[in-house]
């Protein structure tokens, strides 16, 4: 019996080592092409526009195909490696270079595994800098990797060149990339443009309108807000927020508050009028004259008052002399003049 159960065990660790390779991401040789095959397109693209092929460098190699490994594990694409690292920090992690200054550039893209690499290269690659990854003469050296994790191919193109030796370029026929509709990733390289802030408009809504080697990062740390307010400002893909040069990205909504008037359908009512009512007001109470007593002027030279008898010696007096005078007036009258 125990013998029987260590035997089931053991085909169960069997079983589960041979499916182990199987459901982890792998390199892709069938219709996804390889990472050869990228490179050999890759090269197509450039002889047609006179440029000299890029060399096929191991060190880049194996950094493209741990970086397709990683994204496929992840379940999306990113420039970032494990601890953030990125493309040119894993490049001369590796050994490219030899410790010598290197430039490093990166294109990566998620497609199903029935995509083909002429769809990749001029369409999901089209635009202008990931065109520039492929085409730009003073890369020399490339590497890629491929890894599909389910129904997705996970592709990583590296190219570089060591300081002080950069590529030739043969004049020929130009390329101009086209538009395909397919939503690409963003690419990456080593070139970083400083970020000028922009003037807020009238409202003091502030707009950003990304040049390039503008990113997320250095788009934030200019305006000192943070990468999720700018993604949640401008609807951006939350797993994979992707911006390109001419993007007008939204840095500061409006200050001004936006009004909104909503018309609403009133129903008249009659309304009963109601009638005045008397309110019978108190009487006025009438007014009482008051008796006012007025004094009595008084003469200005105050005369004494004269009894019965004074006032019978006082006319005696007037009479007295008024018949004095009448008799001198007699007596000098008929005296004759001489």
């Amino acid at each position: 019996m125990l013998k029987k159960k260590s035997l089931n065990l053991l085909l169960v660790a069997i079983l589960l080592l041979l499916l182990l390779p199987i459901m982890q991401p792998k390199e892709v040789q069938a219709q996804a092409g390889t990472a050869y095959d990228l490179i050999a397109s890759v090269n197509a693209l450039r002889a047609s526009m006179g440029l000299t092929p890029l060399e096929v460098d191991p060190i880049l190699m194996a950094a493209a195909q741990s970086h397709s490994e990683y994204q496929a594990s992840l379940g999306y694409w990113t420039h970032e490696g494990p601890g953030g690292t990125r493309p040119r920090d894993r490049a001369a992690a590796a050994g490219y270079g030899g410790g010598a200054t290197v430039f490093v550039s990166e294109n990566v893209a998620v497609m199903n595994t029935s995509a083909n690499f002429e769809t990749l290269i001029y369409s999901i690659w089209s635009d202008a800098l990931h065109w520039n990854t492929m085409t730009n003469p003073s890369y020399t050296h490339a590497g890629a990797g491929v890894a599909i994790s389910g129904n997705e191919v996970y592709y990583t193109l590296d190219v570089g060149y060591i300081a002080g030796n950069p590529g030739g370029y043969v004049p020929g026929a130009t390329y101009t990339p086209g538009s395909s509709g397919i939503a690409p990733t963003q690419p990456t390289s080593d070139f970083v443009s400083p970020v000028i802030t922009a003037t807020p408009h009238e409202d003091g809504s502030v707009y950003h309108l990304v040049e390039p080697g503008h990113a997320l990062w250095s788009i934030a740390i200019a305006y000192n807000i943070t990468i999720q307010d700018i993604i949640d400002q401008n609807n951006l893909d939350q797993a994979n927020p992707a911006i390109w040069p001419g993007n007008e990205l939204l840095i500061q909504p409006s200050l001004q508050p936006s009004l909104t008037f909503t018309p609403t359908d009133i129903v008249p009512t009659a309304t009963r009028t109601p009638k005045p009512t008397y309110t019978p007001r108190p009487p006025t109470p009438t007014r009482t004259p008051t008796k006012v007593l007025s004094p009595t002027p008084e003469p200005f030279i105050k005369i004494p008052s004269m009894d019965n008898g004074n006032r019978r010696n006082l006319g005696i007096a007037v009479i007295a002399i008024c018949s004095l005078g009448l008799l001198i007036v007699i007596f000098t009258g008929f005296r004759k003049p001489k």
